[in-house]
C-alpha cells in the first residue's frame, strides 16, 4: 500500500525532473546558438527550429495548464465550447469580436472543446506569429530569444492564459509590423492583417493605425520628435493632467467610461496612473536608446522604435482607466522584438547578447516562469 500511496508522487518528481532537463537542454542549446551566432553551421533555420519547437511545445503546455480559478479563463472556455453547442446564443451572450469568435469556432470543429484544446492552441497561434515576424526582422539565430525574453517576463502566459484576445491582436499586429516594415509585397497583405488585428481586440485599432502612420514614412515623424512626445505624455501622466484633459473626452467613448468608473477601478485593485508601469515602460525604451546607440543604426529600427513609442502613448494618454497595463502591453510585448533587432545588429564577437540572454533567464526565474513550466 506505502509504495502504491507514494508511486504517484514518485512518478510525479520523476516528470517534472524531465520537463527540467528539457527546458535546461533548450537554454543550453539556445545560448550555444548566442555564442557561436557568427558560424554558418550554427545561426541557421535547422538549428532555429531544433531549439525552438521544443521550448515552444513546453510553454504552450504551461498555458494549457496554469489555474483554470482565474474568470477570464473560465469565460473564455464557456465561450469556446459554446460555439460548437449553441453558436448563435453564445454569440449574442459574449460580446466579443467577431475573428475572434471564428478562430475559436474553427479550433472546435478540429480539435476537442478543452481546456487544454483552447489556450495551448492560442498560444501556439501567437508563437507563430511571433517566429514569423522576429523572423524577418532579424538574424535567424536571435529569433529563439526573442521569444524567450517574451516567455521569461511572463507577458507571454498573460496573453495566451488570461487576456486571450489582446494577445491575438499583438501576433497579428507584429507580423504586419514585420511586413511594412520590410517592404512586403503585395502591401494588400499588410492591410488585411491591420483590419484583422482589431477584430481579435478593439484597443488593436490603434496599434493599426500606428503602423500605417509610422510605414508611410511621414517626415516629421523623426525618432526624436516621437521621444520628445513621450516625455511631455510622461510629465501629463505623472501629474494626472492627462485625465482632467481627457476625461469628457473617454466619457464618450462607452468602453473607456465603463473602465474609469469608481466600480472599475475598485474591482481592478489599484487606482490609475500607476507610476510602476510608467517605469517599466521608460525602462524599456531607455534600454532600447542605449542599444541603439551600440549596434548599427539603420532606418527600420529606428521607425520600429518609434512604434514601441506612439504604441506607448495609448497607455499614457488612458493610464487612468483600469487594467491600462493591457493597453500599455502592446509596446511592452513589442520589446523582446526591439532588443534582439538591436542585439542582432551588435558586432559578431560582441559579448552583449551573452549577457542579454543571461538576464532573461534570471528574469524566468524572478518572475516564476521556469517553475511554473517545470510544475507541468
Amino acid at each position: 500500500m506505502a509504495f502504491d500511496r507514494n508511486g504517484p508522487t514518485r512518478r510525479a518528481l520523476v516528470w517534472r525532473l524531465v520537463i527540467a532537463v528539457a527546458l535546461g537542454v533548450c537554454l543550453i542549446w539556445i545560448a550555444g546558438m548566442v555564442v557561436w551566432r557568427a558560424h554558418p553551421l550554427v545561426a541557421n533555420r535547422f538549428h532555429l527550429l531544433l531549439g525552438s519547437v521544443p521550448l515552444v511545445a513546453l510553454v504552450a503546455a504551461a498555458a494549457a495548464r496554469s489555474s483554470s480559478t482565474v474568470s477570464d479563463r473560465r469565460q473564455y472556455l464557456r465561450f469556446f465550447r459554446g460555439l460548437q453547442t449553441d453558436p448563435e446564443t453564445t454569440l449574442d451572450t459574449f460580446d466579443y469580436e467577431p475573428l475572434f469568435g471564428h478562430v475559436l469556432w474553427a479550433l472546435g470543429r478540429v480539435f476537442p472543446t478543452t481546456e487544454v484544446v483552447l489556450f495551448a492552441g492560442v498560444s501556439l497561434i501567437l508563437a507563430v506569429c511571433l517566429f514569423v515576424a522576429n523572423g524577418r526582422l532579424m538574424p535567424s539565430w536571435a529569433v529563439t530569444p526573442a521569444f524567450l525574453t517574451l516567455v521569461a517576463s511572463g507577458w507571454f502566459s498573460a496573453y495566451t492564459g488570461v487576456a486571450v484576445r489582446q494577445g491575438l491582436a499583438f501576433g497579428v499586429l507584429l507580423v504586419a509590423v514585420s511586413l511594412a516594415l520590410s517592404g512586403y509585397r503585395p502591401r494588400w497583405v499588410t492591410g488585411v492583417l491591420l483590419v484583422a488585428a482589431p477584430l481579435f481586440h478593439w484597443t488593436a485599432l490603434y496599434g493599426s493605425v500606428v503602423v500605417v502612420v509610422v510605414a508611410a514614412g511621414l517626415r516629421l515623424l523623426t525618432l526624436r520628435v516621437a521621444v520628445a512626445g513621450w516625455i511631455v505624455l510622461a510629465l501629463l501622466f505623472v501629474t494626472g493632467t492627462q485625465r482632467q484633459i481627457l476625461g469628457p473626452v473617454a466619457g464618450a467613448v462607452p468602453a473607456i467610461e465603463s473602465y474609469s468608473s469608481s466600480a472599475a477601478l475598485e474591482n481592478y485593485g489599484s487606482g490609475g496612473n500607476r507610476l510602476p508601469f510608467l517605469l517599466v515602460s521608460g525602462a524599456i525604451l531607455g534600454l532600447v536608446l542605449l542599444l541603439r546607440t551600440l549596434s548599427d543604426q539603420d532606418a527600420v529600427t529606428d521607425r520600429l522604435i518609434v512604434i514601441y513609442v506612439l504604441w506607448n502613448y495609448l497607455f499614457l494618454l488612458l493610464g487612468f482607466v483600469a487594467f491600462s497595463d493591457r493597453l500599455a502591453a502592446y509596446s511592452w510585448m513589442l520589446a523582446p522584438t526591439l532588443l534582439w533587432r538591436l542585439l542582432g545588429r551588435a558586432r559578431p564577437h560582441s559579448h552583449w547578447p551573452l549577457i542579454a540572454l543571461v538576464s532573461v533567464v534570471l528574469l524566468g526565474f524572478v518572475t516564476g516562469v521556469w517553475g511554473r513550466i517545470a510544475a507541468l
